[in-house]
């Protein structure tokens, strides 16, 4: 499978990261040039997670360096490579099983 050499999913954020917490959190390992937290629109709060994506490749590549340590609010939150949906190989899914180093996710 190819990556989005630029973009990282992110799982597992608390629900106090709003969306200027998470930019200031992956601010350090590059200059982002968009950033989603992903909302529920029927109740106006944040699902959870979130997409990163950097200027350059070599922001992915220092935050998945850092797999185990990723804390917000002193909750660990889970980041992971994207893989855009169109370059996932006959019935492949995310979650990073398999020979991969580190986690992947299927990304739209």
């Amino acid at each position: 499978a190819q990556y989005n050499v630029v973009k990282l999913f992110v799982g597992g954020l608390p629900s106090t990261c709003d969306h200027d917490k998470f930019i200031a959190y992956f601010g350090q390992f590059g200059t982002i040039q968009d950033a989603v937290v992903m909302m529920d629109q029927t109740t106006g709060r944040h699902r959870g997670f979130g997409y990163v994506t950097f200027s350059e490749a070599s922001g992915v590549e220092a935050a998945v360096a850092q797999y185990q340590t990723h804390m917000i609010d002193g909750k660990w939150i889970e980041v992971k490579r994207c893989i855009p949906q169109d370059k996932m190989g006959p019935g492949g899914k995310g979650g990073g099983k398999g020979k991969h180093r580190f986690k992947t996710q299927l990304c739209r």
